[in-house]
């Protein structure tokens, strides 16, 4: 039910085999179902026709844009910060510059015996789906993946679709925090923490326990507040 909602029109009878990836998809689906994460939650409905104009380049008619919420903004912007790390040291670090001038996240994709190899990405303005594969399936060797094959060609398109456009990042709903961890405990760091980390969490679901891995930092001596002096009573009214 949830894959449908995204826009994955999959088959009941798989039932748990659809973790093994034995269902069929094509670039479309696929593409649908993370412009939901790119675009914050909401599924933009596919349009083959934006306008059509008559002779004289007015607008006879047009398809406007539609969406339906599918996910929350918080769980959508979350599960984007861990796609943006297949790009800096995933398997599409080949990808690492072009994700360090324009913010993007995405998702490799390697079938069985090097089939089909696939690479999903996206930025905040457009998202992009690339599959190489063969018309007749066989296979195309160890180096037919995802990361390799897929995601330079990517890499290409998006750097000239987004020439001379705007660049600014995904925007962060008000119910995701950020906060430090030490990533080898997952807990809140403190500044004993050879290596810190920022992560995004749903409000309230994020770690709230210092990590004590490399030690307790000595907190220092809090000095009790001094008494305070009781006030003097106020003096009694005047006689009229």
């Amino acid at each position: 039910e949830f894959a449908a909602r995204l826009g994955l029109p999959l088959s009941p009878s798989n039932n748990l085999s659809l973790a093994l990836g034995s269902e069929e998809v094509t670039l479309h689906d696929l593409v649908s179902v993370y412009a939901s994460l790119a675009s914050g939650g909401s599924r933009p409905q596919s349009r083959t026709i934006l306008r059509v104009y008559d002779r004289k380049r007015q607008t006879w008619t047009e398809t406007p844009a539609a969406a339906l919420p599918v996910l929350s903004p918080a769980a959508a912007f979350v599960t984007t910060q861990m796609l943006k790390d297949v790009l800096t040291y995933g398997t599409a670090k080949t990808l690492k510059s072009f994700s360090r001038q324009w913010p993007a996240a995405g998702k490799t994709g390697t079938t069985d015996d090097y089939r089909d190899a696939w690479f999903i990405g996206y930025t905040p303005q457009i998202i992009t789906g690339v599959w190489v594969g063969y018309d007749k399936p066989r296979p195309g060797g160890r180096d037919f993946t995802g990361g390799a094959i897929c995601a330079p060609v990517w890499g290409r398109f998006m750097r000239g679709a987004l020439a001379g456009k705007p660049v600014f990042d995904f925007p962060k709903p008000d119910t995701v925090v950020s906060v430090l961890i030490d990533p080898t405990t997952n807990e809140l760091a403190t500044p004993l923490c050879p290596v810190q980390r920022e992560e995004f969490y749903i409000k309230d679901t994020q770690p709230t326990k210092p990590c004590e891995k490399h030690g307790v930092p000595d907190l220092e001596p809090v000095e009790p507040e001094p008494e305070r002096e009781p006030e003097p009573e106020p003096a009694p009214p005047l006689p009229q």
